[in-house]
């Protein structure tokens, strides 16, 4: 009003206009006093922090967001992850060791970047300044500590939601980098904005982190900084949203990531795993019992004949087993069937199958490829849901209660599940305190009867192929496992092996 003029042409007209009327009227002196307002320092490299710094930040953790996202759904497309948990894996444990594992990665970039951005530099004129003047380094440190914390825990969340490793990367990134758009948005529309909308605006991770540097941005200009004795007051009385509000809620968001990825990696599991109901929380707090297609199906008590045709229109064979009754069923496979949709058609892998396995048995599956033998197998090991029927091992139903019944179980997949940059002895060691039964003379033991001693501190990636199976058959066995469960492990001769130790092995 004052700069442009528009107080001198005002006073002009309206005393022009007064003294029409009344030519008595004196001209007044008129006096500009700004609105009381805490002071400030205008520096225009406060409002880049705000602009830019943001941005910077999701920039440097989007490429561990990325590949951290690959890796962790190659472990799940591979199947190395559920076969880990299939040897005794808790959920809890692969979760916390790829925290610590991307937490000790981005750990040393926070420090960077927090050293670089407070260290103060002599200027030209001889003054100090850093990026971040005011604000307590180390509440700087707590704030980005909890953004990467969080951010590491939304990654985990993201991953459950992609079966492939390049799709998983590229959608992890693109959630990554549509969940910061909207600060754009916001940072124009901030002094408008409620404190309600500022509040729920921090549960999406990005956008709590924008908001946080652009209060730091502020009260840098305000010339005090944030530190703990203000770290709950808001920039000004108008405006009470201040930085404890944001670490509270990065901290809390923290334990809504873990609940998610909790509920959505029972409920998406992949190819590989049986997925739970999209109830299952309500169910196991209630206990509601949902019906299944189970088949009573008591093999003992069918006729004698060695081959029994139950149903002329749907034969049957089934063997005599009289001879086993003295013996214990460790697998009890019940009228089970299995059904997979591929391009719209409804294929069908197995289709009702029952059997019985026996403690102390070798049992073989037999048939050419696609006759169903691996996903005969899967569904025994709680890989895949059988579409109908039950599957016991030791009593224990493997559908309704996969984790129980996977304890005595070991397995041997179709394909090499290897950690490259572990060595052979690193192997059995791994998969035998995964079990619970840690033996090391059980593990000198097995590398002997597998051929493989001379190469116990070799990396699996340096093995040859006929190695690398070994490897697998014996990791099966590790851990005193009391159901061995191996798919085509007689590709290097591995049978031979089997029946010149199963004394050992049983």
């Amino acid at each position: 009003y004052f700069r442009e003029g528009f107080l001198t042409l005002q006073k002009a007209i309206d005393f022009n206009l007064i003294s029409t009327f009344n030519q008595t009227v004196k001209s007044v002196d008129l006096e500009l006093k700004r609105f009381p307002y805490p002071p400030y320092n205008n520096d225009p490299f406060v409002a880049i922090i705000q602009a830019l710094f943001p941005f910077i930040i999701m920039l440097s953790f989007i490429f561990t967001v990325i590949l951290t996202a690959k890796a962790i759904v190659y472990e799940k497309e591979t199947g190395i992850k559920e076969s880990m948990k299939l040897m005794g894996m808790k959920p809890w444990i692969y979760w916390l060791s790829w925290y610590i594992k991307t937490m000790l990665i981005i750990l040393p970039a926070i420090t960077f970047m927090i050293i670089s951005f407070t260290t103060k530099l002599t200027l030209k004129n001889g003054n100090k300044a850093a990026i971040i003047d005011k604000t307590d380094p180390f509440l700087f440190a707590l704030f980005l500590i909890l953004y990467a914390s969080s951010s590491v825990t939304l990654t985990f969340v993201c991953t459950t939601f992609f079966k492939k490793a390049n799709s998983g990367a590229a959608g992890a990134g693109i959630i990554w980098f549509f969940s910061y758009l909207p600060y754009i948005f916001i940072s124009l529309r901030y002094e408008k904005m409620s404190l309600g909308l500022k509040i729920v605006a921090c549960f999406v991770n990005n956008l709590g982190m924008s908001e946080g540097v652009q209060l730091i941005g502020m009260f840098e200009g305000k010339g005090t900084g944030i530190n703990f004795s203000n770290w709950t007051q808001g920039i000004s009385v108008d405006d009470t949203f201040s930085i404890f509000i944001v670490i509270l809620i990065m901290f809390i968001n923290n334990f809504i990531n873990l609940f998610l990825l909790y509920y959505f990696d029972n409920v998406l599991p992949g190819d590989r795993g049986i997925a739970k109901s999209w109830l299952f929380p309500i169910e196991s707090c209630f206990r509601i019992k949902r019906g299944r297609v189970n088949s009573e199906l008591d093999l003992r008590n069918l006729p004698p004949d060695n081959f029994s045709q139950i149903d002329s229109e749907n034969p049957i064979y089934i063997e005599d087993e009289s001879s086993y009754s003295t013996r214990k069923i460790g697998i009890k496979i019940e009228n089970i069937s299995k059904q997979f949709k591929q391009l719209g058609q409804v294929k069908q892998a197995v289709q009702n199958l029952s059997l019985n396995i026996y403690e102390g048995q070798i049992s073989v599956l037999l048939g050419h490829n696609g006759a169903g033998k691996s996903t005969t197998i899967s569904m025994i090991t709680g890989l895949a849901k059988p579409t109908n029927g039950r599957i016991l091992v030791n009593d224990i139903d493997v559908v309704k209660n996969t984790k129980e019944a996977r304890k005595c179980i070991g397995f041997c997949p179709q394909y090499n599940l290897l950690f490259d940059d572990l060595t052979v002895y690193e192997h059995l060691k791994f998969y035998s305190k995964l079990k619970e039964n840690f033996n090391e003379a059980e593990i000198d033991e097995m590398l002997g009867i597998i051929n493989l001693s001379d190469k116990k501190h070799a990396l699996s990636k340096t093995l040859s192929g006929g190695m690398k199976r070994k490897l697998c058959v014996a990791i099966a066995f590790i851990g005193n496992s009391s159901i061995v469960i191996l798919d085509e492990p007689s590709r290097f001769n591995f049978f031979v092996i089997l029946i010149s130790n199963f004394d050992t092995f049983r």
